[in-house]
């Protein structure tokens, strides 16, 4: 065993995986020692990873918050980390990094061209070598890049459900049913730490279990709203507009929603949407309003992520 005092670096030769000793001072400066860091630049300005937890520096609700990177020069260290805090039950993220990033590179030609986008880099490996990298070589066409490449500041991401779920229409008569469903959703949304909105479509197909009316075929459009993420449980609620192709039960081509559900463990999905079938509803009662309450469907859904 060794500690950074009595070793300046180590090499994993198979993984090309090099730890460095740098100076790690704690929030609010209150002390400054030794650590080990691994390398992810080298140059002019060297960056470093810390895989760490500090008392000052938590993990609250951002899964990812568990490190935190050190700029060195010849001269000075600068710690980037991403704060997060509750007090008096009032939850807070501080991106303290950004500031710190835009003290470094203050010099940069392309600096102002990029002052809008600055707040969407993520606490990520890969944005800050990208601004750390384009720095030291002073590459012009990399900083300008990052303004307008959406892929290096703002990633999307692509999350395939498969899902199975009941739709059951009110109130249950003669002429309504309740229907099996099987599906194939697509969630879109941005990879950026703090973009809680998303979107979902996909495809359905229902058969009726009941009074046996025959097929349906639905094409869902959400949009959704995703709650801050605790114990794995990631709450949203959505709403939108469904399709319907080869309607049986569902009289109407489009119905209308709204719904919440969450997400588990980032793997499965649960959700319930109030839809609103207007041909269902007309003519049942003189009160729209009332028709929209008494006649109604429910859709219960869940999905495995692929």
């Amino acid at each position: 065993h060794y500690n950074p005092n009595e070793l300046n670096c180590f090499y994993f030769n198979n993984d090309k995986l090099l730890f460095e000793q740098v100076v790690y001072t704690t929030p609010n400066n209150k002390n400054t020692k030794k650590l080990f860091g691994q390398l992810l630049v080298n140059g002019k300005y060297s960056l470093y990873r810390l895989d760490m937890l500090d008392k000052d520096n938590k993990k609250i609700f951002e899964e990812e918050n568990d490190h935190i990177y050190i700029v060195k020069t010849d001269t000075s260290s600068t710690v980037l980390r991403l704060v997060e805090s509750i007090r008096n039950d009032v939850y807070k993220v501080d991106k303290d990094y950004i500031p710190k990033l835009k003290s470094i590179i203050k010099d940069s030609p392309t600096l102002a061209s990029l002052e809008e986008d600055f707040y969407k880099i993520m606490f990520r490996d890969d944005n800050i070598k990208e601004i750390i990298k384009a720095y030291n070589h002073n590459n012009i066409r990399t900083l300008s890049t990052l303004k307008n490449n959406n892929l290096k500041i703002n990633k999307s991401t692509i999350n395939h459900y498969i899902s199975v779920g009941s739709l059951n229409t009110f109130p249950p008569d003669d002429n309504n049913d309740n229907l099996l469903m099987l599906g194939y959703l697509v969630n879109f949304s941005s990879k950026h730490t703090y973009d809680h909105y998303s979107l979902t479509t996909g495809i359905e197909v229902g058969c009726s279990y009941i009074n046996n009316q025959g097929l349906i075929v639905r094409i869902p459009l959400m949009a959704n709203y995703s709650f801050s993420k605790h114990n794995n449980i990631e709450p949203f609620i959505n709403f939108g507009a469904t399709g319907n192709i080869a309607k049986s039960v569902i009289k109407s081509i489009l119905v209308f929603n709204v719904g919440g559900g969450a997400k588990i463990s980032d793997r499965f999905l649960l959700s319930g949407v109030y839809e609103i079938d207007p041909v269902l509803s007309a003519n049942r009662t003189n009160s729209y309003i009332k028709d929209v309450l008494s006649n109604y469907i429910i859709n219960i859904r869940f999905g495995i992520r692929l």
